[in-house]
């Protein structure tokens, strides 16, 4: 009897190891077919444009800037890890600006619009700025932000967390705005946040790339972070936009506004005109998906 149990035992060992082997082929073969899954689609190409005399080196920034107080970015290391969204904006000949950070370092980035999601093929960087542009080539017209000096009062429009969210944001200085993850040093502006909608809107996480905007919708920067706790809105300066865009000759020249030039935009109606601009897709989301 001793005998018949060993051999019963063996046997059952022998039944576990197979079925061991089998079920681990089995797990490999589904994993091989989730990756072949994005076999053949397209990855997002980002490229960083190269220095050019004209542009500011973190190095010159540090030493010009040293009179400012300091703001320092939290980003994501230097291996990104997971998909986010943020927000784009239109600023004339199928040019589009979001963040750096939104779409750093991830392989497929798209644009969403009237329920449909567009893929963005490439997008340029600014080597020493948080910010990027990317092309979207579209039939129709949209209006779009003209390039102006900051204004002291402003608005911006997005989507926080995701959903549509609108900001009205005071002017209180100029900042040396780092970022350590990308090595950057650029002038930058801060605002503090004077009312929001909706009212809940605890965090702007998500507005990162969406344009500040004055009353005649001239663009004053680009809104790229946040102190939750201050109430404060920072801003990348718009020069370093015109060195991204002058280096990429992605806008031949200054073109002139047109239909979103009679949008008045005040502290009564910011939430209302954030709204038309979205609708109107100037303003869009952006994200990541890996």
């Amino acid at each position: 009897m001793r005998f018949i149990s060993n051999g019963f035992y063996f046997f059952i060992a022998i039944i576990a190891i197979f079925w061991s082997f089998a079920s681990t082929f089995e797990k490999d073969n589904s994993s091989k077919q989730k990756k072949l899954a994005f076999k053949g689609e397209n990855s997002t190409s980002i490229k960083m444009i190269e220095y050019s005399d004209s542009m500011s080196s973190p190095g010159n920034n540090k030493r010009n800037l040293r009179s400012l107080p300091k703001f320092t970015i939290q980003s994501e290391g230097k291996i990104r890890r997971q998909g986010g969204t943020g927000t784009a904006f239109y600023i004339g000949q199928n040019t589009w600006v979001t963040a750096r950070h939104v779409i750093n370092q991830c392989p497929k980035v798209f644009m969403s619009f009237d329920k449909k999601q567009t893929f963005i093929k490439d997008i340029f960087i600014h080597p020493n700025s948080d910010l990027a542009i990317f092309k979207n080539q579209e039939v129709s017209t949209l209006p779009f932000f003209e390039i102006k000096k900051y204004k002291n009062k402003i608005f911006s429009s997005g989507y926080p967390a995701g959903n549509p969210g609108d900001l009205v944001l005071n002017y209180l200085g100029h900042v040396g705005l780092e970022n350590k993850s990308y090595g950057v040093f650029e002038k930058g502006l801060v605002y503090s946040i004077s009312d929001r909608s909706p009212f809940s809107l605890n965090s702007i996480g998500g507005l990162s790339g969406g344009p500040a905007f004055s009353t005649d919708n001239g663009l004053s920067g680009v809104l790229v972070a946040e102190n939750a706790r201050r109430a404060l809105a920072i801003l990348v300066e718009n020069r370093s936009l015109i060195e991204l865009l002058d280096a990429t000759n992605m806008i031949e020249k200054q073109v002139s506004r047109i239909s979103q030039s009679e949008l008045v935009t005040t502290k009564k109606n910011y939430a209302q005109n954030g709204d038309f601009l979205r609708k109107q897709g100037v303003i869009r989301k952006v994200y990541c998906v890996f």
